[in-house]
């Protein structure tokens, strides 16, 4: 341990600076401190409308039956209730998902690039005493103004990846059933 410490002590300095410097930013700033407890409002409002949105569309699926024998018992079945779903409503489902990844990644980059901003501008001014408190709803307002796009760009290219990492998954999961260790394999990698 002793040695690692050696070894890595250039690198737990500079971390120690970074983390001097952004409770430094946090100190001169602390409408900072806002930023994340609405991204954190956002996405429960988001997440109320996605899950009215979830819960009709699961609404949608037709209730089915099925009956299985119980080994041993003569005569004696099992039911089970279970919903089935037709493809439209599985495409639906899938675009939901689309849907909520999108959307949380953009929240979440909106806030990140706000916060991003907010201590840029902290640590490139000279003198940090001509700051006012109003430089986060600065950085609000030019996020508005002129980064909406590159974040939902960013987010879009996100979601993209978690969208095929959920099909992946998917069809993962439907070729465990089938017993594939090839195709189980393969899907792994592709996982990664």
């Amino acid at each position: 341990f002793a040695f690692l410490m050696i070894c890595l002590r250039k690198q737990i300095q500079l971390a120690i600076g970074c983390v001097r410097q952004a409770s430094r930013a946090l100190n001169r700033m602390p409408s900072m401190i806002a930023v994340p407890v609405l991204q954190a409002l956002g996405l429960v409002a988001f997440m109320a409308a996605f899950l009215s949105y979830a819960v009709h569309l699961a609404s949608l699926g037709e209730v089915g039956k099925i009956e299985v024998p119980i080994p041993g018992e003569s005569g004696m079945e099992l039911a089970f209730r279970l919903f089935e779903f037709d493809d439209f409503v599985e495409k639906c489902a899938w675009y939901l998902l689309f849907c909520w990844f999108w959307t949380a990644n953009f929240i979440v980059a909106v806030g990140d690039m706000i916060i991003a901003m907010s201590v840029a501008k902290w640590y490139f001014t000279w003198d940090k005493k001509t700051l006012g408190c109003g430089i986060v709803a600065s950085c609000v307002r030019d996020t508005f103004r002129y980064h909406l796009g590159t974040c939902a760009y960013g987010s879009l290219i996100i979601a993209i990846v978690q969208y095929i990492r959920a099909v992946i998954a998917k069809i993962q999961k439907k070729i465990k059933e089938l017993d594939s260790s090839i195709a189980d394999a393969i899907l792994c990698c592709c996982q990664c």
